[in-house]
C-alpha cells in the first residue's frame, strides 16, 4: 500500500483559479521522505460531464513534498487522483467543485417569455440568464448590475429587475 498523502487546500474554486494541493511522500513505514524525485502521476477527471483538459502543474520542492495545482475553464465537479504505480495516495481520489466565474454580459442571454413580439405600451417580461466569460451558467443570484436602454430620443433609461436566484433576473 502507498502511505504517501495528498491534501487539498480547498474543495472549491472559481474557473481559472488555481486549486492547490500538496503531496507528501512517505516510505513504506510511513516516515516522511526528505528528498524529491519520486515519480507520481495525477489526473483530473470531470464527474458526469464532458470538459476540456484541465491544466495540471507539479512542482518538486526537493524535500519530499510536491506542490500541485490545476485550473480549468469548465465549471462542474471533478475528481482528482494521485497515484504511484497505479496505487492511490492516501486522500486520493478527492472531489472538487469548480464554480462559474463572474457574470459576463456578452455571454449572458436576454429573452422574453410568452410573447413573440414586443408592443409599445404593453408590459413584457424579460429574463436575463447570466453566464461567465467561458459560457458557464451562473447558478446563484446576488450579482449587482444595472439594466439600461436608450429610447428613440437617445435618453438612457434604467429598468427595475428582480433577482430570481440561480443566475436569472
Amino acid at each position: 500500500t502507498n502511505v504517501s498523502t495528498v491534501t487539498a487546500q480547498f474543495n472549491s474554486v472559481r474557473v481559472t483559479q488555481e486549486l492547490p494541493f500538496i503531496i507528501q511522500s512517505r516510505d513504506q513505514f510511513g516516515n516522511r521522505l526528505t528528498t524529491g524525485g519520486i515519480v507520481a502521476s495525477a489526473t483530473v477527471s470531470p464527474i458526469d460531464f464532458n470538459a476540456p483538459q484541465a491544466y495540471l502543474l507539479f512542482t518538486d520542492l526537493f524535500d519530499g513534498t510536491y506542490s500541485c495545482s490545476f485550473t480549468t475553464t469548465q465549471s462542474g465537479r471533478y475528481s482528482v487522483s494521485v497515484t504511484k504505480g497505479n496505487i492511490h495516495y492516501l486522500g486520493s481520489p478527492f472531489n472538487v467543485t469548480i464554480d462559474p466565474g463572474n457574470p459576463f454580459a456578452p455571454s449572458s442571454k436576454l429573452s422574453n417569455l410568452f410573447v413573440n413580439k414586443i408592443v409599445a405600451g404593453v408590459p413584457n417580461l424579460l429574463v436575463i440568464e447570466t453566464f461567465d466569460y467561458f459560457g458557464n451558467k451562473i447558478t446563484t443570484g446576488g450579482d449587482l448590475f444595472e439594466i439600461s436602454y436608450s429610447d428613440r430620443d437617445f435618453i438612457v433609461n434604467t429598468l427595475p429587475f428582480t433577482d430570481g436566484g440561480r443566475g436569472s433576473y
